[in-house]
């Protein structure tokens, strides 16, 4: 049986635009584009909560903390609002989520200090529960990661131009200045394994072993090269640091084979902890202050407390003028007396040895922190 062959008539849609939702008649009209967004500066937005609106038992938050005599959150975040933040803002782009406002983070971060916390998830852990800290950054909530990318990017803007801008901010508030100053240090282990340590044949080996073509790729597997790559560039910038940090202690006179480096961190430098029991890969942070112990200089230096006494009266004589200098032994050194020198600043600070013969130690134990 032959089959009958079927005819439809073909309709085809105008598929140019959307078509008016009722049958009108009326023909549909051409869509005008869109807007081009605006990502200029003023277009910023940020996440910035008003803290007024943050009742306690229907009392204002601000007025909560005044009944309890908590002054010092209600004194920072007026400190914050007269700060320019440009510089931090202008690291953001108008498009896409608002982000938390740069006045907010830093005050999170500042409040944190304040209480000795330095922490990211203790940071964290303090936005959600501290009354003044919720005053200070309007309640925000970031997560740790968040606070910790936030420092990363504004790292030059923190330690440079926004520090300087805050302390003079502080001087003025407290109305003290920078006519003398006392300089201190410490030693902060890098956050680094330990593993990561090497000498310089292992690092050669390494190198060696990362150009070497692998048989288990040939070439296809691009998220194994990518990986090799990297390992390979943070080999070779640690062989560079330690190839130049030999190089200094040859010409001091001092063996250099046993020189070790975290790759990890190459900038760390492996030296002995506050127990003098272990070694790790370390900083030297050191800071000035005034006679009512306001920060009015910071620096680090991965091995020198003195290397950066320079830079720490720099920062302090951009306030104002220096007369007299205070350090203790660890920054006795010829660079430290001729910055002092160079700025006609009376350096107090002592040799950290004796040089009598007739002088005799009294104990054998060691003087305690305390006295």
């Amino acid at each position: 049986m032959k089959s009958k062959r079927i005819t439809r008539a073909v309709a085809r849609l105008d598929t140019s635009n959307q078509r008016s939702l009722f049958d009108d008649g009326t023909d549909a009209v051409p869509m005008a584009a869109p807007p081009a967004e605006d990502h200029s500066a003023s277009a910023l937005r940020f996440e910035d909560p008003d803290p007024g609106l943050i009742r306690l038992n229907e009392v204002r938050l601000d007025t909560h903390l005044k009944r309890t005599g908590q002054h010092g959150a209600l004194k920072v975040r007026e400190l914050l609002a007269s700060l320019d933040w440009s510089g931090f803002e202008q690291r953001y782009k108008a498009c896409g989520r608002p982000p938390y406002a740069p006045r907010a983070m830093l005050g999170l971060i500042l409040h944190g200090i304040m209480q000795g916390i330095s922490s990211l998830r203790a940071l964290e852990n303090l936005a959600r529960t501290d009354l003044g800290c919720m005053w200070v950054s309007g309640g925000i909530l970031p997560d740790h990661s968040v606070i910790g990318r936030f420092i990363q990017r504004h790292e030059a803007e923190l330690t440079g131009v926004f520090f300087d801008q805050l302390t003079a901010q502080v001087l003025r508030a407290t109305g003290s200045g920078v006519s003398t100053v006392a300089g201190d240090g410490s030693l902060i282990e890098a956050a680094a394994s330990r593993f990561n340590l090497m000498k310089a044949e292992a690092l050669a080996q390494a190198i060696e072993q990362e150009q070497a073509p692998s048989p288990a790729t040939d070439g296809t597997d691009v998220a194994t090269d990518d990986k090799r790559q990297r390992r390979l560039t943070q080999l070779t910038e640690a062989q560079e640091v330690l190839q130049q940090r030999q190089a200094q202690r040859r010409a001091k006179g001092k063996p250099s084979d046993g020189l070790q480096i975290n790759v990890q961190e190459p900038e760390a430098v492996l030296q002995p902890q506050k127990d003098k029991k272990r070694f790790a890969a370390s900083y030297k942070p050191s800071v000035l202050a005034n006679d009512i112990r306001v920060i009015v200089g910071q620096a680090v230096d991965p091995a020198s407390e003195g290397a950066v006494v320079p830079d720490l009266l720099q920062q302090a004589q951009r306030h104002g003028s220096i007369e007299t200098a205070l350090f203790d032994a660890g920054y006795f050194s010829a660079s430290v007396i001729n910055a002092a020198a160079q700025h006609d600043i009376e350096l107090l600070c002592p040799e950290g040895q004796s040089r009598g013969e007739d002088w005799n130690k009294t104990s054998e134990a060691y003087y305690p922190k305390s006295r």
